[in-house]
């Protein structure tokens, strides 16, 4: 504990998770390569998300996580940026990732990570509201 500051000790945290954000921006990078190549099924898995988890060995939950993070980050370039470059954390952008891209403003920098999934979650509400199709629509006649 000799020669450290809180200010030392709270500075070395936060480089060290910029790191981490920028790993875990190419590794959001190289799943949407991997996606594109269609990799999990050459290796005969159910879906991306169980590829991630065997090759990364992460749980489940993480990489469901990653896989519809990297590709909800190709609609939002500059929360992608953002993580690329270290400025926030993986769960700051998973966060505003759910956001829709029309829906960002400089504001959401000033929420919380439980504060921006409360604003997700009130879009994809409202989202799921303004989608009702008719009766009619969802069903299909088939004939011989």
């Amino acid at each position: 504990m000799e020669g450290f500051t809180p200010d030392s000790v709270e500075r070395a945290l936060q480089e060290e998770e910029s790191k981490v954000a920028r790993s875990r921006a190419k590794q959001l990078q190289m799943i949407l390569v991997a996606d594109a190549m269609q990799l999990q099924t050459a290796d005969g898995c159910r879906s991306l998300t169980e590829w991630v988890a065997g090759r990364l060995d992460v749980s489940r939950e993480t990489a469901s996580s990653m896989v519809r993070t990297a590709r909800r980050l190709k609609d939002t370039p500059d929360t992608a940026h953002q993580l690329g470059d270290g400025a926030i954390t993986f769960d700051r952008a998973e966060a505003t990732s759910r956001i829709p891209a029309e829906r960002h403003e400089p504001s959401l920098l000033g929420f919380d990570i439980a504060g921006l999934r409360r604003i997700a979650a009130r879009h994809r509400r409202m989202e799921k509201v303004d989608d009702v199709t008719p009766h009619t629509s969802q069903h299909r006649t088939l004939q011989p």
